[in-house]
């Protein structure tokens, strides 16, 4: 039986946060079984709290060492040493409800396997497979009511939001900056839980968008599916240091300018950026790697560049970027971090006199606009005009905003660097 489907660690941060925080009992005791534990004492001990919570007792850290003192069970739960070590253990609180799940998740992995063992030997047994169909259904049915539940009261929720706000005010916490002080100044910045949208056509500026934006220092995984290691690095050397992108490209560049890349090095070298570049890569990959970084390295904000590029393009492509961009929206909620996805928009955009991108130019990429709580098109006029009195004006569309307002803001683009500044 596999090693991984066993969770004393998580059963042991459990308990010790419930024996710091008792009232978080009242959050678990209905799903969370003591048979859900692997390790004897901790089940015995979890056991017991739950026994006094539903006496109708908040069963705080004296009442549940009387408790099994008293029933004669002190031994069984470990003891007073196991016990007190459990209490010295310095668990986040704000990660109970993982703990919870990944013991539950566990405990459903071992069912899972003891019901796949007995399959052969059932169908063996009956001539009626549909009376082994229909208990294993049963089975499997009773392993999926387990789950956290997430719902709050009115009290609850409005106390909580209460308390955030007054934090933030006290504090002065704001949105994390997204490097463009236009964009924080209408949209606050990125916000724990928000999925973005950025569309626009070729050569509008996307890429440099996110080079302009990781280069914040806030901790940031990018998933560059357009170019390779290198051509991004001299975009992020090109915005930062002012060097043109084209230089760096042809390594024609003079001694101020060699000086310069390497002063820039220098001081991007420690950023918090990770940079992936696997083409290869699947959906799954992307969900795994962003958990990975997330819990390695802290990262906050997440850039995939661009998202046509992470599925077939088949019939079901719709469909499959439909769900791409339902899954990076519940990751965002689930890690409390920022995703941003850059977009590719349909070529109706081409046979309109105002090219400037719209939602219903994303109609055709599985609906993303639906999932995405702020949707920035971007519009670069030079592009189609090359003599256009708006050259070096970059134009952020705001098509959505659900927590905002909708409207225009404009920066100045430097296209030999990709620099985007605020209009002087």
């Amino acid at each position: 039986m596999p090693v991984n489907i066993f969770s004393q660690h998580s059963e042991e941060a459990v308990l010790s946060i419930l024996l710091k925080n008792p009232n978080l009992v009242v959050d678990v005791a209905s799903v969370l079984n003591s048979n859900m534990f692997t390790a004897i004492p901790t089940s015995h001990l979890y056991n017991n709290i739950v026994s006094i919570y539903e006496g109708g007792h908040i069963p705080e850290y004296n009442m549940v060492i009387a408790n099994i003192t008293s029933s004669g069970q002190l031994e069984n739960c470990g003891g007073e040493k196991y016990i007190q070590y459990l209490l010295n253990q310095d668990y986040n609180s704000d990660n109970f409800s993982e703990f919870c799940q990944i013991i539950i998740n566990s405990y459903k992995a071992k069912e899972l396997y003891s019901i796949a063992s007995t399959i052969p030997s059932s169908i063996g047994k009956v001539d009626d497979v549909d009376s082994v169909i229909g208990e294993l259904k049963l089975r499997l049915d009773r392993l999926t009511e387990g789950s956290i539940d997430n719902v709050s009261n009115m009290e609850v929720a409005t106390k909580s939001t209460w308390d955030e706000l007054v934090k933030r005010i006290s504090t002065g916490e704001k949105g994390i900056t997204t490097g463009i002080k236009i964009l924080d100044d209408v949209t606050g910045g990125f916000w724990p839980g928000d999925s973005w949208v950025v569309g626009g056509r070729p050569s509008m500026g996307k890429t440099a968008l996110m080079c302009n934006m990781v280069l914040a220092k806030t901790p940031t995984l990018i998933f560059s599916r357009e170019m390779s290691r290198d051509s991004l690095i001299h975009r992020l050397i090109a915005v930062k240091g002012g060097v043109p992108v084209f230089n760096l490209r042809l390594a024609n560049l003079t001694e101020n300018q060699m000086i310069t890349v390497s002063d820039t090095i220098k001081e991007i070298k420690d950023y918090p950026i990770y940079i992936d570049t696997n083409f290869t890569s699947t959906p799954e990959y992307v969900v795994s790697t962003i958990r990975k970084y997330h819990k390695l390295y802290g990262v906050k904000v997440v850039h995939v560049d661009y998202i046509q590029l992470l599925v077939e393009r088949d019939e079901n492509m719709t469909n499959e970027l439909g769900r791409l961009t339902r899954q990076m929206k519940l990751l965002a909620n689930n890690l409390g971090i920022t995703v941003v996805l850059y977009s590719q928009l349909n070529r109706l955009v081409e046979l309109r006199q105002d090219k400037r991108p719209i939602l219903s130019d994303l109609r055709q990429s599985g609906n993303i606009e639906e999932d995405a709580d702020i949707m920035i098109g971007l519009y670069r006029d030079e592009v189609y005009s090359p003599e256009s009195k708006f050259k070096g004006i970059i134009e952020f569309l705001i098509r959505k905003q659900r927590n905002g307002p909708t409207g225009v803001v404009t920066g100045l683009f430097e296209d030999v660097t990709n620099r985007i500044r605020d209009k002087e």
